[in-house]
């Protein structure tokens, strides 16, 4: 009998997990640097960098793209999937209206693609990016 209600304590825990994903709080901050060297988006040859980051539904994800090089472009994928994107942050905690932010609600959770881009393919220089992600 004891046996029995621990398999079902854990099974109750296991489904618990998966229902909310199983996914933690995120809170990073990335510092990085765009130059001819790293991969390109075809469809307008600017450089990019990718960062990947796990998502929980119902999560509230603030993700915020600053540089005081070039104006910033961040894009926010889920597999093939364009979720969001954003070219001017409207209240950037750096005070650049030229910062890129997404603010949303998590509607699926998954694996998505974060990508820390310029508006032009001209764009080179250093940035800060900041992905934050917790439940309400």
């Amino acid at each position: 009998m004891k046996a029995l209600r621990t398999l079902l304590a854990l099974s109750a825990t296991l489904a618990l997990t998966v229902a909310c994903g199983g996914v933690k709080d995120v809170n990073e901050t990335h510092t990085g640097t765009l130059t001819d060297d790293d991969a390109r988006l075809p469809d307008d040859n600017s450089p990019y960098d990718s960062y990947e980051v796990r998502l929980g539904k119902g999560q509230n994800l603030r993700i915020d793209l600053a540089s005081a090089d070039f104006d910033t472009y961040l894009v926010l994928r889920r597999g093939n999937e364009i979720v969001q994107r954003n070219d001017d942050c409207p209240n950037p905690p750096s005070g650049n209206s030229l910062d890129s932010c997404i603010e949303m609600t998590v509607e699926q959770a998954g694996t998505y693609e974060v990508i820390a881009n310029a508006l032009f393919e001209s764009g080179r220089g250093a940035y800060t990016l900041t992905i934050n992600a917790a439940k309400p």
